[in-house]
């Protein structure tokens, strides 16, 4: 590829250069470096923040949205080539946006899915981000050369995390990366980042035109590149990734068989095969979904149990919301509600907490209902119909169709066992930008010169004004509110950690829940440690946590964390916390009757009461839902020595050792008896 143009050569190649301001420059001067920024984001790791490997990340990312997109509206005041033309994906992006919009305001917790979270950063606030992004790049950068410069340095960064990847496993640990992630922090993220930066390399060879120097600097330097990230694909553990990797090559070879080769029996022939694959695409899809086929009994056999089940309770939640769902990031409603006691067991993974359906349909199911997964599934439909229009109009070559089609359905296979992240979305929004611009049949045209009269200075003042209030609400107090969580843990005494509780809680609504819930649980731990805490400190964090039940009544995790916050400040302090207990963890139950953790602890609030009928009664309902729950036997035994039933506590050891014999030495232990004496004795 050519050396870097100058800005000037730039416009005026593009005819982007009438009557120029300096303001102009600078606005294209500061979006195009805004991008290559951007691309640094696989990059960004912060242990300043609670969650080090996502909430930085998204937070620059989408502040150098912010600068670019606010940049372009400038640009578009001026002149009318900066503005948006009649596009098939922009059309679906647009209502896609208006859809998961709707879902927001009608949804279990508008804040929620508007702010999302530090661990996710995908509530509505992203997708407002990334629309911007979309109308910025593919309304300013309309020469394909720009985009494979962006893939080029795309494809050096994910090369210089394999390397990071590959030095944290010869056992460097001192690296901002996390084991089989790199510094994206999870071996799925760092799978799906490879995936989309394999194929923009695949692109660069065989979807764009180069010249000879342009194919020998790529040939030399690429493949290796290739071999790398292929190397850390499997390496990573990513499973669904590598597979959807080798799918998608398999797919671009169908598609050349079918419409490039030169003979029209093998293109007949390739045809055949092409429809009969997606045939069965589709097929093992939907069979992938359907409780008990084989395809999912395979996926059990591989993975266990968890998906499947997850899969089951999004289905179950979005029968009760079809049309909108229950808006982005509420799907932890759902599984509380649905939950299956097997999550505590091996077999079915083992975690109890679970924010995402890990499926694609599913979680646009859940998050906008059935207006939300065709507007999702609309974005994928108009790229392939853009991309294969142009090239049976011979706009592009094979591909610059294939390979961008490749992209997307290995992103979208991949993303039915796992969901996207910061990163992944930047490679996406980089990969349909690329699509828009790439099939469109603009030409250039020289457009009448429009003067920057003072009614358009007024607009960009404007536009500068909603710039700085949008870059401090969303970027800025964010940043504090993420920083400050993790200076609640370094604070060295009080007056230091009750200022970093009010940077964390005050600072933004970004994440409020979670990081309500990390300060109590947190609090809780120490506190049973034996470190010392104020009743300041108890009644701030109680008093937030009331704040969030006031404010979404449907969040089972909330109402545990404060009940149980309630059971140590009793225990701490007085017993005129208890009642409120009992009635916050009584909603628990009700929110999630299937769950053990609320029945174990409203069971601590009964007995502190001193209701020990109604403690047994909801320890023995705990074991019922799953008995194989080892830590559901060791409380009802330990509860029945504690109020002085001691032939209950021998009697509920004698069963829990029929179930769980490994639980013996344990039983005995909390009875007080030998290893050599038989409990029944």
């Amino acid at each position: 590829m050519d050396r870097d143009e100058s800005s000037e050569k730039y416009l005026n190649k593009h005819n982007l250069n009438e009557k120029k301001t300096n303001l102009e420059f600078f606005c294209l001067f500061i979006i195009r470096w805004a991008v290559y920024l951007m691309l640094l984001t696989p990059l960004i790791v912060s242990g300043k923040f609670f969650f080090p490997f996502v909430g930085p990340k998204g937070l620059y990312l989408m502040g150098l949205i912010e600068i670019a997109f606010f940049s372009w509206l400038i640009l578009a005041i001026r002149s009318q080539k900066y503005r948006p033309k009649k596009n098939a994906l922009l059309l679906c992006l647009s209502i896609f946006l208006v859809i998961l919009t709707l879902s927001t305001i009608f949804g279990a917790d508008p804040s929620r899915s508007f702010w999302s979270k530090f661990e996710r950063m995908s509530g509505l606030l992203v997708w407002l981000h990334l629309f911007g992004l979309f109308l910025t790049m593919t309304n300013v950068f309309k020469d394909k050369k720009i985009w494979l410069r962006f893939f080029a340095i795309s494809v050096g960064i994910a090369t210089l995390t394999c390397f990071l990847f590959f030095i944290d496993k010869l056992g460097v640990n001192d690296l901002s990366v996390a084991r089989n992630g790199s510094t994206l922090g999870n071996s799925s993220f760092f799978a799906t980042y490879l995936l989309f930066n394999l194929y923009f390399a695949i692109y660069f060879l065989f979807g764009s035109r180069l010249d000879k120097r342009q194919k020998y600097l790529y040939l030399f330097l690429f493949p290796p590149a290739i071999i790398l990230m292929t190397i850390a694909l499997f390496m990573s553990g990513g499973e669904a990734a590598t597979v959807a990797f080798f799918g998608g090559l398999g797919l671009i070879g169908l598609l050349w068989l079918a419409f490039e080769i030169k003979k029209k029996n093998f293109r007949k022939i390739g045809k055949i095969v092409l429809i009969f694959s997606m045939i069965i695409f589709l097929a093992s899809l939907v069979l992938l979904c359907v409780p008990n086929s084989i395809v999912q009994q395979k996926l059990i056999d591989v993975r266990g149990k968890a998906r499947p089940l997850l899969w089951q309770m999004a289905s179950k939640g979005f029968l009760e919301r079809p049309i909108l769902g229950w808006g982005p990031q509420n799907f932890a409603v759902i599984f509380n509600k649905n939950f299956d006691p097997c999550f505590f067991l091996g077999e079915c993974g083992g975690e109890t907490r679970f924010d995402q359906s890990h499926n694609i349909i599913f979680d646009n199911l859940v998050d906008g209902g059935i207006l939300g997964l065709f507007g999702y599934l609309s974005i994928f439909i108009s790229s392939f119909y853009l991309l294969w229009k142009s090239y049976f109009k011979k706009r592009i070559i094979f591909g610059a169709a294939a390979i961008p089609t490749a992209i997307l359905v290995a992103h979208f296979t991949q993303n039915l066992t796992v969901f996207d992240m910061p990163a992944s979305f930047l490679m996406l929004f980089l990969t349909i930008g690329l699509i828009s611009v790439s099939t469109s049949s603009e030409e250039s045209t020289r457009t009448k010169v429009v003067t920057f009269d003072s009614k358009k200075r007024l607009i960009t003042f404007i536009i500068l004004i909603l710039f700085f209030y949008s870059f401090s609400n969303f970027i800025i107090k964010p940043a504090k509110t993420g920083t400050g969580l993790i200076k609640t843990a370094t604070a060295r005494n009080t007056e230091e950690k009750m200022l970093a509780y009010k940077q964390a809680l005050n600072s933004s609504p970004m994440g409020k829940y979670q990081n309500r819930t990390y300060l109590a649980v947190d609090l809780i731990n120490k506190s049973q440690k034996g470190e010392n805490h104020s009743r300041e400190e108890f009644d701030l964090i109680v008093g937030e946590l009331e704040k969030s039940i006031k404010s979404s009544p449907l969040d089972y995790y909330s109402y545990l964390i404060l009940g149980k916050l309630y059971n140590s400040y009793t225990v701490i302090f007085e017993q005129n916390k208890i009642e409120r207990a009992e009635e916050v963890l009584e909603t628990a139950v009700r929110l999630a009757p299937t769950k053990q953790n609320a029945y174990w602890e409203l069971s601590k609030s009964k007995a502190m009461l001193g209701k020990n009928d109604e403690a047994i009664i909801l320890a023995e309902k705990a074991v019922e839902l799953e008995p194989r729950v080892p830590y559901s036997h060791l409380y009802i035994v330990n509860l029945a020595k504690m109020i002085n039933e001691k032939d209950l506590a021998i009697k509920k050891a004698e069963e829990a050792i029929n179930i769980i014999p490994e639980l013996e030495p344990q039983l005995k232990s909390i009875l007080g008896i030998s290893e050599s004496t038989e409990v029944d004795k």
